[in-house]
């Protein structure tokens, strides 16, 4: 049986320290989209993208449904014309 992925948008806010005192200086980018089979792993995903951008952590601030043109598992999304379509 084949799982079955969708995409979902996960907000998020980048900190410093793992108890969420100290914010990141350059918090613009908040919003992955990922294809994952269920939430959790949209968060796993995400928290991985997040780390590899130069977030140290994040904390998850929601999680919708999003569209399979806005996908980039590379990088967060930069700009508001992926939300305008």
């Amino acid at each position: 049986m084949e799982s079955v992925t969708k995409p979902y948008i996960v907000y998020f806010y980048p900190y410093e320290d793992e108890r969420f005192f100290e914010k990141q200086k350059y918090s613009q980018d908040y919003v992955c989209c990922v294809m994952a089979k269920d939430q959790k792993h949209a968060i796993e995903k995400t928290e991985m993208i997040a780390v590899a951008n130069g977030s140290r952590y994040i904390k998850i601030m929601g999680i919708a449904n999003g569209k399979p043109e806005w996908v980039n598992e590379t990088t967060p999304l930069r700009s508001p014309k992926h939300y305008n379509k």
